[in-house]
């Protein structure tokens, strides 16, 4: 067993060997610009789930393909895109042969894919100085929407299936304490069929340790760009290559207001607006200061 396959049995150490390897773990990735947090007019948020069993060939897998000649230190779907980084000396034949063969093993290994597209216009229309600093913000509401999405899922899959993990990408760390407080509410309250599949919280990984944030870093970019205004043929290219199965969340103008609506409904009578500093203190005194 190599360091890649070692880096995901880590997630999930202090199991019994035969639990941790049956656990599944949804690895997710945010897409918005080139560094993860800039101007592009879709928010984007995907990745794919296995069980740990998976998710450990696969990472041998995926390790010994990015070595193998041309080799890349690490895939990242931008760069690929673009020829930029780490496939800056690639002709286009050995850049689209490396991105197939990745794509290959993702179809291999992966359960299913999970996906969340939000237009950036259409939210800031209907939350933009409304309620809390996080609405603000597409980034929380889409990891809201894909926790949701693969506990969904996974209950599709019938009652033997056991608890889901996510991992996401080193993210700006409000956002994930605002991921982990959703998490901490979800897990106190009903549905049971959804929370008793709820394992540990949410966690932050780097994605040049842990492989399968790599795969979904592709995922992440190929959401993004198909929602995107201006088509762009790569994408295209590259989601056709995917043969998993799952679903993609589009949030254009109509899907915030109704969620705006709900949310008034259900007893939030008239939103108050959260500054950036309430939303620090409020996470503080939640989840204790920032380490």
């Amino acid at each position: 067993m190599n360091d890649a396959a070692l880096h995901i049995l880590a997630l999930v150490s202090g199991y019994p060997d035969a639990e941790r390897r049956s656990r599944f773990l949804a690895m997710l990735q945010g897409f918005a610009d080139d560094t993860g947090k800039g101007n592009e007019p879709v928010f984007a948020l995907g990745g794919f789930v296995a069980s740990v069993e998976q998710w450990m060939g696969f990472a041998d897998a995926w390790d010994a393909k990015i070595k193998e000649e041309p080799s890349i230190g690490y895939f990242k779907a931008s760069e690929a895109a673009a020829f930029r980084g780490e496939i800056l000396r690639f002709d286009p034949a050995q850049r689209d042969k490396k991105v197939a063969d990745l794509i290959s093993l993702i179809n291999a290994y992966a359960q299913f894919f999970v996906g969340c597209a939000i237009v950036r216009e259409d939210w800031a229309r209907v939350f933009r100085g409304q309620m809390a600093k996080t609405m603000d913000s597409p980034f929380f509401f889409a990891y809201m929407r894909l926790m949701t999405s693969s506990l969904q899922r996974l209950f599709s899959f019938g009652p033997a299936i056991d608890k889901v993990e996510w991992i996401f990408d080193e993210e700006v760390q409000t956002i994930y304490r605002e991921a982990l407080n959703w998490w901490l509410a979800q897990k106190a309250e009903p549905p049971l069929y959804l929370s008793r599949r709820m394992g540990n919280h949410p966690i932050m990984r780097n994605d040049k340790e842990v492989m399968p944030l790599q795969a979904a870093d592709l995922m992440a970019w190929v959401t993004g760009k198909l929602t995107s205004p201006t088509q762009n043929p790569i994408a295209w290219d590259w989601a056709e290559q995917l043969s998993v199965p799952g679903t993609v969340d589009v949030w254009r103008e109509e899907n915030p207001a109704q969620f705006f609506e709900r949310a008034k409904r259900r007893g939030a009578g008239t939103p108050s607006y959260e500054t950036g500093a309430q939303r620090s203190a409020r996470l503080k005194e939640l989840l204790g200061p920032r380490r």
